[in-house]
């Protein structure tokens, strides 16, 4: 694994990314107009603006996300990488009785572009011009958007010095530090109130916004849901509201009198119940 990408010139970013300096130049003047944002609900019903790209800027982007998955993340990045997943990062908090869960409130809107700038040229060791467009490429509206299959990464770049400190600190404390994307999650046998600020402090220290209502500490009466996993016992486990949930499709789908209806209802079960498989299968 690289910890820079040392581009220098457009020529050599042109043949990285697969393209032309001419299609390049022609990408980066009219981006805005081959991009629209978009509404979707996700699996958990909400509605959330997407920023969704041309297939010309797609690929493009692929190609950029190809290279960058080459740079040195952390290892307690969990989200947005190859060969993790949710299971992984709950799997290291399992049986601990103490856990400290934070969210980073509007992760992907609250980054700006000029970071993501200053993040190529100074840690990725790009020069100005090269560094420019790939933050054009990268970037939307000033900012990391939801959508861009390359936002993940280059989170997990930005963050790399923040999950050494981290990680530094639950070393010392005798705990374990994870991160999944935009959740943070601590957990061990007791975590002190000063490790608690400390904690805190040091997250927002590297201008990182908390969301005070997605905080949790648990010292083992009521255990948070760790990406929406069940991390009490010694292996993990989904929730019982979750498998509630398939009971209530399994249902709807048997009264219905609608077959297009039944036949979905039926595919979000048996996609439900093969999550459990994967997350329950020790």
């Amino acid at each position: 694994m690289k910890t820079k990408l040392n581009i220098k010139s457009l020529s050599r970013l042109c043949y990285i990314i697969n393209v032309s300096k001419k299609q390049l130049i022609n990408i980066i003047t009219f981006f805005e107009k081959k991009c629209h944002r978009k509404n979707i609900t996700t699996k958990k019903g909400k509605q959330r603006q997407v920023v969704v790209v041309s297939r010309e800027i797609k690929l493009i982007q692929r190609n950029i996300l190809a290279i960058l998955y080459s740079i040195y993340v952390h290892d307690a990045a969990h989200g947005w990488r190859k060969g993790r997943s949710i299971k992984l990062n709950a799997e290291k908090h399992c049986g601990n009785p103490v856990k400290l869960c934070l969210d980073i409130k509007n992760c992907f809107p609250n980054t700006h572009s000029l970071r993501i700038r200053k993040l190529f040229e100074e840690f990725l060791g790009c020069s100005p011009v090269v560094s420019k467009y790939l933050t054009r490429l990268t970037t939307f509206d000033y900012a990391l958007p939801q959508g861009f299959v390359t936002s993940g990464a280059i989170i997990n770049i930005l963050f790399k010095n923040m999950d050494v400190v981290l990680s530094r600190i639950a070393r010392r404390n005798n705990l374990v530090y994870t991160r999944y994307g935009d959740d943070i999650t601590f957990s061990g046998r007791y975590i002190s109130k000063n490790v608690y600020k400390k904690i805190k402090y040091t997250i927002e220290n590297f201008g990182i916004i908390l969301n005070k209502e997605k905080e949790e500490f648990s010292e083992g009466k009521s255990d948070p849901l760790i990406t929406g996993i069940n991390c009490s016992g010694k292996y993990p486990k989904v929730p019982r509201s979750y498998k509630r949930k398939i009971r209530a499709l399994k249902h709807k789908a048997t009264i219905t009198n609608n077959p297009l209806q039944k036949v979905r209802l039926v595919r979000e079960a048996k996609h439900k119940e093969l999550f459990i498989r994967y997350i329950e299968r020790s």
